[in-house]
């Protein structure tokens, strides 16, 4: 039975002394002493059981118990080059709570009832070893990194605006906007765990027909709703945003100041998304350098530069022939 639970450690006695015979076998339960129980999972590092310091040792079994067993709870690290193999991680870490969005103030009952029910779809069906799912979480992860520079130069909107309906100038300018912070206040676009919750939510269910928030969509002439888009774009999560990152094409320019969804812009299609995906999570698996390619191939490279000097990752000597292109 202890197997099937998601318990990994428990408090054991200490071992027998090393070459002792006779004398009684030691049988006082300990938290100073631990036995690995869920041996389907792997090992822990045997470190674990070198440690001196209870704390310490707590500490560092919960970590062990995460590294092997992708199910197990965790938390984002502070810094990112600390991820090592949660990346594969296919539950969605705690940081990832519905409270996060603030949407207990709207009306289940009411026309705002499809936004509670997205995040609940959200927060049941997740599964990360399904990519779009992961894809999500992925790049909410990173996303999280760049705070508060959410946002473009004004001055932007009427040249994009002016580009007219080439599909292909539109989204490539709009992906290569500058990412800046506004000079305006920075509430609402500085903490993580929001970002981690509503722009993985945001992704996993625009990616998925079968989510309340495309069903909705679907049955108002393709339009997300005021509810929807007042609660996102107060986070600059919307339609720009989404193409930012490398989900979407933009049809026309008229997106910058009124998007419509299936109108002037849409998801980019299963087989761009998988590629643009493998991509970044290929880039994730290089423990040193991973993280800066990851964030320069959805952000761009000033900002893979930003986050290094966060100390999220360290930042590759690169020549200059390199290129930056992005997906």
């Amino acid at each position: 039975m202890m197997q099937s639970l998601p318990i990994h450690y428990v408090p054991w006695h200490r071992p027998p002394t090393s070459g002792q015979r006779g004398g009684p076998t030691p049988r006082i339960i300990s938290y100073r002493h631990w036995m690995f129980i869920n041996g389907g999972a792997g090992r822990p590092n045997p470190e674990v059981s070198r440690r001196a310091d209870p704390e310490a040792r707590i500490m560092e079994i919960s970590s062990a118990a995460a590294e092997v067993d992708t199910s197990a709870p965790w938390s984002i690290p502070d810094h990112l080059n600390e991820m090592g193999s949660l990346w594969k991680k296919i539950v969605l870490p705690n940081e990832w709570d519905i409270q996060n969005a603030s949407i207990g103030n709207l009306d289940r009952e009411g026309e705002a009832g499809y936004v509670i029910e997205t995040y609940e779809w959200a927060k049941a069906t997740y599964d990360g070893s399904n990519w779009k799912h992961h894809m999500g979480l992925v790049w909410a992860i990173l996303f999280s990194t760049i705070l508060p520079k959410v946002f473009f130069p004004d001055e932007w909107r009427g040249k994009i605006a002016a580009l007219g309906s080439n599909a292909q100038t539109v989204t490539n300018t709009i992906r290569n906007l500058p990412w800046i912070k506004t000079s305006k206040s920075q509430k609402g676009v500085t903490s993580k765990p929001p970002y981690i919750t509503m722009l993985s939510t945001t992704i996993m269910a625009m990616m998925d027909n079968r989510s309340p928030l495309r069903e909705y969509a679907g049955s108002h002439r393709n339009a997300l709703g005021k509810f929807w888009t007042d609660k996102h774009g107060a986070k600059e999560i919307n339609a720009v945003t989404l193409a930012r990152i490398g989900l979407t094409t933009v049809e026309t320019g008229g997106c910058i100041r009124t998007a419509k969804y299936k109108g002037n812009w849409d998801m980019k299609g299963d087989k761009d998304l998988k590629r643009l995906y493998d991509c970044v999570m290929q880039h994730l698996e290089n423990e040193e350098y991973g993280i800066y390619f990851a964030v320069q191939e959805i952000f761009g490279e000033a900002m893979a530069k930003e986050v290094a000097e966060k100390g999220h990752t360290k930042q590759p000597v690169i020549g200059p022939n390199s290129s930056t292109n992005r997906a």
